[in-house]
């Protein structure tokens, strides 16, 4: 892995270079040969990362209430939004792992929570607040994103219990799938 270029490429350069090559080394590769992999990071980050979130969605809509802050902090944080991240930036060229295994479908949103992590535990908070601001605006177009993605079951919800109008919900089709999943549908019964 070539530090440099993956500095360049993330737009940080780390004064601890053992937490970099921690936060792109995969479970597969250290399952094999040992030492330390992202898992722990991407854990941090995880937090770090909805923290953040948390702080900006709550400074940039002060007349919101609190499920539609968690609504929009929850599709910021999600593992979509994160690959997307991820992929914008181009990480999956750098995560080391066992030959044959890159098919993983979240490997660049956790790699992305794992610097994070590295990114905290290296310079802080704050820096680390920058770094994912930075990276969610440079790559993420974020009032798109909000705007396009509502939970209308959600608005719905809040709207009853503010109203409070009694409902309940009424399973209509259920369909088996593919890799045992269900398909189902429902309605939903407002007084």
């Amino acid at each position: 892995m070539n530090l440099k270029q993956c500095e360049q490429i993330i737009g940080y350069t780390f004064k601890n270079k053992s937490l970099l090559k921690t936060a792109f080394t995969h479970s597969t590769y250290t399952n094999e040969n040992g030492g330390l992999n992202n898992e722990r990071l991407e854990f941090l980050g995880d937090a770090v990362l909805e923290t953040v979130m948390s702080e900006m969605v709550y400074k940039y809509y002060p007349n919101q209430k609190e499920g539609f802050l968690s609504s929009t902090r929850a599709l910021l944080v999600r593992r979509k939004t994160t690959n997307e991240l991820g992929e914008k930036m181009g990480l999956r060229n750098y995560v080391v792992m066992r030959k044959g295994n890159n098919n993983f479908s979240n490997i660049t949103g956790n790699l992305f929570e794992a610097l994070v992590g590295a990114v905290y535990l290296d310079k802080g908070y704050d820096v680390a607040a920058d770094f994912i601001m930075r990276s969610y605006k440079q790559h993420i177009k974020m009032d798109k994103l909000l705007r396009k993605e509502q939970n209308y079951k959600s608005m719905l919800l809040e709207w009853c219990q503010k109203e409070r109008k009694e409902f309940y919900y009424e399973l209509i089709e259920e369909t088996r799938i593919e890799d045992n999943k269900i398909r189902f549908q429902s309605r939903v019964i407002i007084e």
